[in-house]
């Protein structure tokens, strides 16, 4: 592919902090149990759920994170998805989709402004 060739990708971003609360989502949301994941992972299932607790400090290995995504997917590629939103998009494609979502929301907030009102 030339250096030149640009990819473009249309997506809705998850809407977390820090990949550690994407990673915490993917796992509880996925469909999968905690045990199933855990012995993907190679890991025992409560070392898993230490390690998404935070417990002592722990942190999810990175190297596991390529099985990981493929073990909870499609739910998995919000991590991929949130990744690129924090390193790809500018800051203007980002403050352009947050003032969409507050626009389409803005309606229904007024709305309820006017029943609180009544």
């Amino acid at each position: 592919m030339p250096p030149e060739t640009q990819l473009t990708l249309s997506f809705d971003p998850p809407k977390f902090d820090t990949i550690k609360e994407v990673i915490n989502h993917v796992a509880y949301s996925c469909g999968k149990q905690i045990k199933f994941i855990a012995a993907e992972l190679d890991m025992a299932p409560q070392e898993l759920s230490q390690i998404l607790a935070g417990t002592d400090g722990r942190r999810f290995p990175a190297e596991k994170l390529p099985i990981f995504i493929r073990v909870t997917a499609p739910k998995g590629h919000e991590i991929i998805y949130w990744l690129i939103d924090q390193f790809l998009s500018d800051q203007e494609t980002r403050k352009g989709r947050a003032l969409a979502a507050v626009e389409a929301m803005l309606p229904d907030l007024l709305r309820a402004v006017e029943e609180l009102k009544k």
